[in-house]
């Protein structure tokens, strides 16, 4: 998988993604890459979590993803009926600046509890 300049090496995998405490919000049959090798990502400017761009899907990937390819996190659940039955189709981040709070990152709701006023 291409990334700019750089590039990772790994291997596709499907498991169940949980959303929340418990298996209360499960997905079942959700493909990553057991990602094995990277080269010049470090090099990358800007951070974050490969795979999470808005990519879209291309070809089979979705009815195949082993053999022809892993989707992106995003387009995984915009295309998942479960997904869009159990959950609303935005995500959110929480950024905090400080050290003894965590940031947060919602999949399918809001915490509007972190809105600043």
């Amino acid at each position: 998988m291409q990334y700019g300049k750089g590039k990772v090496l790994g291997n596709p995998a499907e498991d169940r993604a949980c959303f929340g405490a418990g298996d209360k919000h499960c997905l079942s049959k959700f493909s990553f890459l057991t990602v094995v090798k990277a080269a010049d990502v470090e090099a990358l400017k800007g951070g974050g979590l490969i795979g999470l761009a808005p990519t879209p899907v291309k070809g089979d990937e979705l009815s195949d993803p082993l053999h022809k390819g892993v989707p992106g996190f995003i387009a995984q659940l915009a295309a998942n009926a479960q997904y869009k039955e159990k959950f609303d189709p935005v995500f959110s981040f929480y950024l905090s600046n400080e050290f003894h709070e965590n940031g947060k990152m919602l999949f399918g709701g809001v915490d509007y509890a972190k809105y600043a006023k």
